[in-house]
Formats: structure tokens, sequence, C-alpha cells
């Protein structure tokens, strides 16, 4: 057992600072480390709404974790539709927006009635994917200024839920953990240094 006295007070009053923050930064991580395995929240925007058969759409889409709302850091984002009598719009890739997790793109819509908008993203591993509904006027009506929207949740493949290494994504925590832990074990475990006894000194 470890004598008390080896230690200065100064030594024990810091240990109990990094005691606890240690144990708080660890938690933290543990949180980080967890928290993106429910699916993807997906904030998509569109105009004109209601779109016109036969004009380009503006589609804007911002994807964040479900579970602790970060954006969505990389990734690759298409929106496709099926419409009335089987029809078919291929699938586009959006590109990525100026703000972190957002993409945007364009897709036209040829005839009116009701489409299945079909959007789906890529991570390294898996898909998520969903579907929402919006009607199309027909050709030749005035373009609205109006902006559509629809939240969605798409459900992850489990291999998607960690779209990138866990340690990339939380290094600065992982290094501030490693950090603490270096110092508490300087503090703690280095013996503090014994003044010499002056009758052994030469």
């Amino acid at each position: 057992m470890i004598s008390k006295s080896h230690f200065p007070s100064p030594v024990l009053h810091l240990a109990r600072w990094f005691i606890p923050l240690l144990a708080l930064l660890l938690l933290a991580l543990l949180r980080s480390l967890s928290a993106h395995g429910a699916g993807l929240q997906a904030d998509i925007r569109y105009r004109p709404a209601p779109p016109v058969a036969g004009q380009p759409v503006t589609v804007e889409v911002t994807l964040s974790y479900a579970n602790d709302k970060e954006a969505l850091q990389a990734g690759s984002v298409f929106i496709g539709a099926i419409g009335p009598e089987n029809g078919v719009v291929q699938a586009v890739e959006l590109t990525r927006g100026a703000a972190v997790g957002e993409w945007t793109g364009q897709v036209t819509l040829p005839s009116e009635g009701l489409w299945t908008m079909q959007i789906r993203v890529e991570l390294p591993g898996g898909t998520g994917q969903d579907r929402y509904n919006i009607q199309v006027a027909p050709a030749g009506t005035p373009m609205s200024n109006e902006t559509g929207h629809f939240a969605l949740e798409l459900d992850l493949t489990a291999a998607a839920t960690t779209p990138e290494p866990l340690w990339l994504r939380s290094w600065p925590l992982i290094a501030g953990v490693l950090i603490v832990v270096g110092l508490v074990l300087v503090f703690l475990f280095l013996p503090a240094a014994q003044p010499k006894d002056p009758e052994h000194s030469t």
C-alpha cells in the first residue's frame, strides 16, 4: 500500500481534481462512440412547392444523426422518383452544400400527379433510405415561390452506423483523455523528490 506521506499536499489536491475530470471525459467518450447508432434525421426542402411538370425542382437535404443531432460529415445522397403510370425518374446524386451535413441538387418530374420521391443515403458499409410523396402541378402552372418541407428518419444498416472509424471521429476527445491520464500518472506515481541527507552529502 502506498503511503500518503509519499505525496505532497499539492499533488493530492491536484489528484482530487484530475480523477473526476478523467471520469467525465471517459463518460463523454463512451457517449460519443455509441451515439450514432439509431439512424439519420433527414430534413428535406424543395422548391417550388408544388413542383410544376417538366420544370426542375431544387432539393436541399440536411442530414444529422438521430440520437445526438450531429451533422453527417460524409456520405452520398441520391434522389429519385416514381410517378403516375409507372413513370420513373432515375436517381441523381446530390452535391455537397456549403454547410456541413447539407446536400443539394435538382430533379425534373415530367408529368403532373402524385409522385413518390425516394431518398437514399450511402455510407461506408451500408445504406439508409425512405420515401415521401409530393403533388406535381400541370405543365404551364405559374411557378410558386413557396418551399416544401419533409422531415424523415432513415434507419441504417448495422454496418452503416459507423461511417467513420471511431478513433478518427473522436480523436480530439481521445487525445484529451490521454493527456489527463498522463498527468494523473505523473502526479500520483512518480515519488516526490526527497531532500539529500546532509550527513551523506559529499
